[in-house]
């Protein structure tokens, strides 16, 4: 390999590294997965809460619907 092929693949190789450290700093960490996924089940236990209520109500108007006929 010549010393002008040389001093091409590194600097082809110190222009990827360079793309690659500017893309690294917005991939999400561990950290950042970790309490997506918390406020996920958070969300999600709410809206299990929210369905249980609404299918009590709905419950009892049928209730009241079937009481009323």
């Amino acid at each position: 390999m010549t010393i002008h092929a040389m001093e091409v693949l590194l600097k082809n190789l110190d222009e990827r590294l360079a793309r690659i450290e500017r893309i690294l700093p917005t991939f999400a960490t561990k950290d950042d997965l970790a309490q997506g996924v918390s406020g996920l089940r958070t969300l999600i236990e709410h809206s299990r809460d929210d369905t249980r209520l609404l299918a009590e109500h709905v419950s009892r108007l049928i209730d009241k619907v079937e009481g009323a006929s």
